[in-house]
């Protein structure tokens, strides 16, 4: 289901023929905190918000004002599979007082009316699942771990029975 709305959302990104332009990366780059530059129109202000997780290009955005969240998810290339896109965090300040506010990306593509806007300084987090990550690591150590157990048991085993 997540993939629908990548291809949705990369829909919304061609519809409104806007790009997103890598201008600067750090020295040891490693694949995440770049800067990009969305639609730059002369004469368009930009706003800037920072994309930490949950997306395939994550970093710092700064993006056209009225721009919506799906259409910057758009922009990072799409959600990442394990991302929770039911628990996307905006962080935001009003009046000198941060606030967070929770989206659920699958209620905002059923209800197009209600897509939030992002303001300057928005800091956009979205969880990733790791239960299943966790899962297989401790599944695969424990097995290994069993498999060593048995071959001394039989290499002891065979050592002592001639």
């Amino acid at each position: 289901m997540i993939t629908k709305f990548t291809t949705i959302l990369l829909a919304i990104s061609t519809t409104f023929s806007c790009y997103a332009e890598v201008i600067s990366q750090p020295e040891n780059f490693s694949g995440s905190g770049a800067e990009y530059f969305v639609g730059r129109e002369y004469g368009r202000p930009l706003v800037t918000v920072s994309l930490l997780s949950g997306v395939n290009r994550p970093g710092v955005y700064h993006i056209p004002i009225q721009t919506t969240l799906p259409q910057l998810l758009a922009f990072a290339g799409g959600t990442l599979n394990n991302a929770e896109v039911e628990d996307i965090r905006i962080r935001r300040v009003d009046a000198d007082k941060p606030t967070v506010v929770k989206f659920d990306l699958n209620s905002l593509m059923k209800d197009t009316k209600s897509m939030p806007i992002l303001q300057d300084k928005d800091l956009i987090q979205i969880p990733q699942s790791t239960s299943m990550d966790n899962s297989i690591r401790w599944t695969t150590l424990l097995a290994g771990l069993a498999s060593i157990a048995l071959s001394v048991s039989l290499v002891n085993q065979i050592n002592h029975h001639p």
